[in-house]
């Protein structure tokens, strides 16, 4: 299941402070007892070496391994959570740590009420938040070099798939990043991954009809994307490639016509975290694609 999906329907797309996050914190002793509630948080906790010290997790974190064990045996729905249950997870309130990407059920508050630290890191708004995050993860676990490191690493693997993007003067790469389909939410270049198309010189469809109300995640009117008719489409919703030519209309459009529609994964296209390089390489290369098919500039 694919959770990255627009405000109201599934994550808040505001990147959070850390409300909820004791300021004593600082000073207490790490928490020997994580539960994550995000694939994101999950998967960056055992990056950063923190693996020991996750107990549990949610139904979606399956990335890694020993990650994916834990969610088939515990089951947790982050999208309708128990305070109560989750809480049980660890030994003790004082001892133990969630990470949320969304407050369903108003989980937070009903944690912090029974003493449980809850930080929230919501869907970032841009790379640099998606990097401090990670940061933030390895302050409150206690492995702040690695997470560093990671963040590092991280931020020169995507800046370099934006400097070794060839030289296209002259030609448009228009882009549509499908998150979900009817309605066609579609994500701007204020948003993370926006911002990371823009810096590989493209052209977003979706940004001249964002609005203050959608926090560069706007619904997409179908006639709008067909007239638009973008020579690259990115799926990162359930939609398949074949069923987007089946749409009306869509079989003009350049994209879909010259074979440059493509399906995200699913971790891809949901996480924020170590897998947003592997994110930035998928679209890096289907951007070049588009760059480098003589088709497309007939």
């Amino acid at each position: 299941m694919k959770r990255f999906l627009p405000r109201g329907l599934v994550v808040a797309l505001v990147a959070s402070t850390w409300p909820l996050l004791s300021a004593s914190l600082a000073g207490a002793s790490m928490p020997t007892c994580i539960v994550s509630l995000s694939p994101t948080a999950t998967d960056t906790l055992f990056t950063i070496g923190a693996g020991a010290q996750v107990k549990a997790v949610d139904q979606d974190s399956t990335v890694p391994l020993a990650a994916a064990r834990l969610a088939r045996k515990d089951k947790i729905n982050a999208l309708n959570p128990s305070a109560e249950a989750i809480a049980a997870l660890c030994p003790s309130p004082a001892s133990e740590l969630v990470v949320i990407s969304y407050n369903a059920n108003d989980i937070a508050k009903q944690l912090s009420t029974l003493g449980v630290t809850v930080l929230e890191q919501d869907a970032p708004s841009s790379l640099s938040a998606a990097y401090a995050q990670i940061r933030q993860l390895g302050l409150v676990s206690g492995h702040a070099v690695k997470a560093n490191a990671l963040a590092v690493a991280l931020q020169a693997r995507i800046l370099g798939y934006a400097q070794r993007m060839p030289r296209h003067s002259g030609k448009v790469v228009s882009v549509y990043y499908e998150i979900s389909a009817a309605p066609y939410y579609s994500l701007t270049s204020s948003t993370f991954v926006g911002s990371f198309m823009r810096s590989l010189g493209v052209v977003n469809i979706a940004d001249p009809e964002n609005t203050s109300a959608d926090a560069g995640y706007p619904s997409l009117n179908p006639e709008y994307i067909v007239k638009a008719n973008p020579n690259l489409i990115l799926l990162a919703g359930d939609a398949t490639a074949a069923a987007v030519k089946q749409r009306r209309g869509w079989s003009s459009i350049k994209a879909v016509r010259y074979g440059h529609v493509v399906v995200l994964t699913a971790n891809e296209a949901s996480q924020w975290g170590f897998l947003l390089g592997d994110l930035a390489q998928r679209i890096s290369a289907s951007v070049i694609g588009v760059i480098n098919d003589p088709r497309v500039w007939k």
